[in-house]
């Protein structure tokens, strides 16, 4: 498969399948299509590859440059795993979570190991606790893992809902609450009908076609794709949150596009959040944030003022794996979290 012949591969369902290609190739670009028949439409995902007739029996080459070669195999350096090392992690054990603990993801996917957080902590090892300043707050239940049976909190013993300014309706069974919170700063809640991931997104409304070229600016795309409006998911700030056992995965978040989102901080961002708590009850997840209305770096987008962009998700089995949420459990909305 070279830059003058292009080879192809049809694959009608989920399988393992190896592939042979005819000759050696570097440089080559390896597309893999997929027919999505539920929604009309085709993924596409690009890799820049190597194809060699030999591997060197190296650590670069057969560890990923993640580990050491030996005759039983790759010994992995730490924060990585898989038989060529080719999988990161957050965490070896619980104690590299400093206040909650190491979960493995069941399928293969780029970090293959991540912190789950104490209640009222947040950050890629639970090392950020939330900043509250009145935690009487008769609005949300700070103290829920002692009182979880509070009248004062009517939605599950976690929140007030005649707190909130407003109550966003996203699909009749999944909701979200806003409040501000002193000058500067906004405080969100999602109510989610899910016992796994959800997410929400935004961005704002006349957002310039050119934001596609982040992280890469100088980068280029064919004329017709930049010219082309901005699919709901394009540009987006994202919050994605999980809970597992009693503690919360809840990650600051950034797509160019359709594909998976990517943490803030791959692309040399920050978690933006001041406080976030995760919580399930009754079949829901309940996921609360404070944030200042204001964005300050490129993967982040203001909350505000006055009307914006939104997109919500959410898992489509119920799994804490962040995945494809399917044709139905997603959708684009309009924010008003800030009037003017």
């Amino acid at each position: 498969m070279d830059f003058g012949q292009t080879s192809a591969y049809q694959i009608f369902r989920p399988v393992n399948l190896t592939i042979t290609f005819p000759r050696p190739c570097r440089g080559c670009i390896l597309q893999i299509e997929r027919q999505a028949l539920d929604i009309n439409d085709t993924f596409h995902s690009c890799a820049d590859i190597n194809v060699e007739q030999f591997l060197q029996n190296t650590d670069q080459i057969q560890c990923s440059g993640n580990g050491r070669l030996t005759q039983s195999g790759c010994i992995c350096s730490k924060y990585f795993i898989g038989d060529r090392c080719q999988y990161r992690t957050d965490c070896e054990d619980n104690s590299d979570c400093l206040n909650g603990q190491c979960v493995t993801d069941s399928r293969p996917g780029l970090i293959q190991k991540f912190c789950y957080c104490d209640f009222s902590f947040f950050g890629k090892n639970c090392e950020i606790q939330s900043n509250i300043q009145n935690l009487n707050d008769e609005c949300f239940n700070y103290k829920n893992l002692v009182d979880r049976n509070s009248a004062m909190f009517k939605a599950y013993g976690i929140f007030n809902p005649d707190c909130f300014d407003q109550r966003k309706d996203l699909n009749h069974e999944d909701f979200v609450y806003s409040r501000l919170i002193g000058n500067n700063e906004i405080e969100i809640i999602l109510d989610f009908n899910t016992t796994g991931w959800l997410a929400i997104g935004w961005r704002p409304l006349n957002l310039d076609l050119s934001c596609r070229l982040f992280p890469n600016a100088g980068a280029s795309l064919v004329q017709s794709a930049l010219e082309a409006p901005l699919h709901p998911m394009d540009c987006t700030d994202i919050l994605v949150a999980s809970v597992v056992e009693g503690r919360s995965r809840i990650q600051d978040m950034y797509t160019r596009d359709r594909s998976t989102p990517l943490q803030d901080s791959f692309l040399q961002g920050r978690i933006s959040f001041s406080a976030a708590f995760g919580i399930e009850r009754d079949g829901r997840t309940v996921v609360m944030f404070r944030r200042n209305i204001q964005s300050f770096e490129q993967t982040d987008h203001p909350l505000g003022n006055g009307r914006i962009h939104g997109i919500w998700a959410k898992s489509r089995d119920g799994s804490d794996e962040l995945r494809w949420h399917g044709a139905k459990n997603r959708g684009p909305t309009v924010f008003e979290f800030v009037r003017t």
